[in-house]
């Protein structure tokens, strides 16, 4: 299985035309099409349903298409690797939480980078699911993630725990009221998922979450829809904190069942990374900075 062959079939599989790949790829179409006859030749199998007004991945080419995808992501990051191999010693690829980037990690990070100007750092966001995913690949050398792994090839250090607030704008009215989690369903509410144990804790408090008409997936698209006084919603406090200091969000007393959970935040590397170190020095250089 040839470069050219894996991005052709990657290309087509995100256009589903061949004309609109051979624009993207810079060559002909028939080019386009040589390339996915030979790949079907080479992996034995159909990938493509062809007719004149579709094209479609078939059953087999949708069971490709993530190893496909892997082996691009992992090429180019070797490519990368190969680019900076002459102006630094090491590098690090670190993936976050998008809910992690608050004002107080933002300037560990910042301490981190003026501190090791001769390491590299490729910082990307991604849900615990993916980042451990690509720690297991080897794409991630250290990953920020919010659960502890469910085998044992990852090396994880709980860094840090914080409580989720209640918060709302400072102009949105809720007249007085108590707000009790297991009768609010009349309130609107935006609803992130800030993963377990939060998320079971909610679910018990509000018997399912039902009434829940806005759910978000990203925390900065939770602020500005709290700052807009669109509804009330559960945020990281230290998210939060900034805005409340402003006058922007307060934060919401309520009443439940259960004591809310905290949310902790785990740093994870691949035991077979371990001996990596950009990645030793990284993790000794965060637990000072948090106090570990």
């Amino acid at each position: 299985m040839e470069y050219e062959q894996m991005e052709t079939f990657l290309t087509v599989a995100q256009t589903k035309s061949f004309s609109r790949s051979a624009e993207i790829l810079h060559v002909a179409q028939t080019t386009i099409s040589v390339r996915i006859q030979q790949l079907e030749r080479s992996v034995g199998k159909k990938l493509f349903n062809r007719n004149t007004r579709s094209l479609e991945l078939t059953e087999s080419g949708h069971v490709l298409l993530p190893y496909v995808e892997k082996a691009m992501e992992l090429i180019e990051e070797g490519k990368s690797v190969l680019d900076l191999a002459n102006r630094f010693t090491g590098r690090l690829h670190i993936g976050g939480l998008n809910s992690l980037w608050n004002q107080s990690f933002s300037k560990i990070l910042s301490t981190y980078i003026k501190a090791h100007p001769e390491v590299a750092i490729k910082v990307v966001n991604g849900h615990t699911d993916d980042i451990y995913s690509k720690l297991r690949d080897g794409i991630l050398d250290i990953g920020f993630v919010s659960a502890p792994p469910t085998n044992k090839s990852f090396e994880v250090i709980p860094l840090y725990s914080e409580g989720i607030i209640l918060a709302k704008s400072t102009s949105f009215d809720l007249k007085g009221e108590t707000i009790k989690l297991s009768a609010c369903s009349h309130l609107p509410f935006i609803h992130m998922d800030w993963g377990p144990p939060f998320s079971e804790w909610l679910e018990q408090e509000t018997g399912g979450m039902k009434f829940l008409g806005v759910e978000v997936d990203s925390s900065n698209l939770l602020v500005e829809l709290l700052k807009s006084s669109v509804g009330l919603g559960f945020v990281l406090k230290s998210l939060a904190q900034a805005y409340i200091e402003k006058g922007e969000l307060e934060e919401v007393p309520y009443t439940s069942e259960l004591p809310s959970p905290l949310k902790t935040i785990y740093l994870a590397y691949s035991k077979r990374k371990q001996d990596k170190v950009e990645i030793e020095l990284f993790a000794t250089f965060m637990k000072k900075m948090l106090h570990y």
